[in-house]
């Protein structure tokens, strides 16, 4: 491999993040010891220690610290939070000095909690340490490529969480803007306008961006932050869980609940469920779907 400085190029998704980096001419997505090319947004039991952390799918949604993106950078009391955490498996509470959200995570039975930055810190910090350890040298650097609906501030809690681990942010660039430049490296194109369509589990975005040469410029954009795939999710949850109700009598009970962990429970499963019917009904005409209280 070449001896040329490694700069990381990290794709931070809403549930998981992903990091490449130019070798020669070829981009190499660097996997994991269990070849996940993926990092999802899970806190492990060996979270204090960040060579052996345990970056897995897990069903326990209550110590998942999903979306970090969507609170980073904001307030606890933020309508756009509240609306957001509502829902949320994991507990997510105010601290009360900065006013921040943070999340509940029970560890080997010790509640600990997080803010969205330490989060990024050790999923980076895994994504460096996997890095470093593929190519046999140092990463300082790295481009990164964030939302359009980012604001100043949730950029600049990102530029600190690399900074804090010794990352130096060399570009940030806004999604669309990296689909464009991943569709002419496969397109021999000098000059053209392109519609981009980025539908993915948060959010249904429409951007038309101009390409000339090596010049991406986006001309108008427009997005819906709740018409992603686990927006169809929850829509397909909340029309079931409303025709259980009405069926077997639990029309004054809320599922929703989080200190009635009997049925709160039962809408995770509800959930988890709808998710896979959501997948099997992109190729299947219909499906069963069970309800388990217990």
């Amino acid at each position: 491999m070449s001896n040329k400085e490694k700069i990381m190029g990290i794709d931070l998704g809403n549930t998981s993040c992903c990091v490449g980096v130019l070798n020669g001419i070829q981009v190499e997505i660097v996997s994991d010891n269990m070849g996940n090319s993926t990092i999802p947004f899970l806190i492990g039991k060996k979270i204090e220690n960040n060579e052996t952390i345990q970056y897995y799918l897990s069903s326990d949604l209550k110590n998942t610290a999903i979306y970090p993106r969507k609170i980073i950078g904001r307030s606890f009391k933020n309508l756009e939070v509240q609306k957001e955490i509502k829902y949320w498996p994991v507990k997510i509470i105010e601290d009360t000095l900065t006013g921040k959200p943070q999340y509940c995570i029970n560890i080997e039975g010790k509640e600990k909690k997080y803010f969205p930055d330490d989060v990024y810190k050790l999923i980076i910090q895994k994504l460096k340490n996997q890095t470093e350890g593929y190519f046999l040298t140092k990463i300082k650097k790295a481009i990164i490529a964030i939302p359009t609906y980012f604001d100043n501030e949730q950029i600049e809690c990102l530029k600190k969480v690399f900074e804090d681990i010794g990352i130096n942010i060399i570009k940030i660039i806004y999604e669309p803007t990296a689909i464009a430049i991943a569709y002419r490296y496969n397109n021999d194109l000098n000059e053209s306008n392109v519609l981009i369509f980025n539908f993915t589990k948060e959010i249904c975005e429409i951007t038309v961006m101009n390409i000339v040469e090596n010049n991406y410029t986006i001309l108008s954009s427009c997005y819906d932050l709740h018409l992603g795939g686990d927006d169809l999710t929850d829509a397909l949850t909340s029309f079931l869980l409303n025709e259980f109700k009405k069926k077997f009598g639990f029309e004054n009970e809320d599922f929703y609940d989080k200190n009635n962990i009997k049925l709160y429970n039962s809408l995770i499963r509800l959930r988890k469920q709808c998710e896979e019917i959501k997948i099997q009904l992109s190729h299947m005409i219909e499906c069963d779907c069970n309800i388990i209280i217990k």
